[in-house]
């Protein structure tokens, strides 16, 4: 983790001296809309760390378990499938939900297949992607990765091999 925080600094710092000496005087207005960014995101973090307490606290665990971890069944698969569709907000709400349910107790086979599932096919993209992309390559491309976080599930829970 160290070494992947001063990976960044070292790029942002390398970037900002290469904008300097490109654009003299651009840089300022960058580091002022990236401060105004901080500000933004700043809550959003705040309330996902909130967020991910309360599920924590919030979520029977043993039902949970019971519901997602059933070793032969597919259910848990096919809620989390579902419920990285239909998840609004992507992974500011995803993530701190996955975080939750691991805590709870939620085995790897259930939070991979949710995680794709919000990654390729969740609903709140598709109308900026049908817009840019076109709705037959949308469509196709959702078609196309359809199975793969039922996939990604069955690998992580050790069903297949890869």
């Amino acid at each position: 983790m160290k070494a992947l925080i001063v990976s960044m600094v070292a790029l942002m710092v390398g970037l900002a001296a290469w904008t300097e000496r490109r654009s003299p005087g651009a840089l300022a207005p960058l580091v002022k809309d990236a401060f105004t960014r901080t500000l933004w995101l700043v809550p959003i973090i705040g309330g996902m760390v909130l967020l991910v307490a309360l599920l924590e606290r919030a979520l029977p665990t043993e039902t949970l378990r019971g519901w997602l971890n059933g070793p032969d069944s597919l259910r848990g698969l096919g809620l989390a499938w579902l419920a990285g569709v239909l998840t609004p907000g992507g992974p500011i709400l995803g993530l701190p939900l996955t975080a939750a349910l691991a805590a709870a107790g939620v085995g790897p086979g259930v939070l991979v297949t949710y995680l794709t599932s919000l990654s390729l096919l969740n609903l709140t993209r598709l109308p900026i992607e049908a817009g840019v992309l076109g709705a037959k390559l949308t469509l196709t491309r959702l078609l196309a990765c359809a199975a793969l976080p039922i996939v990604a599930g069955l690998l992580a829970r050790g069903r297949l091999t890869p």
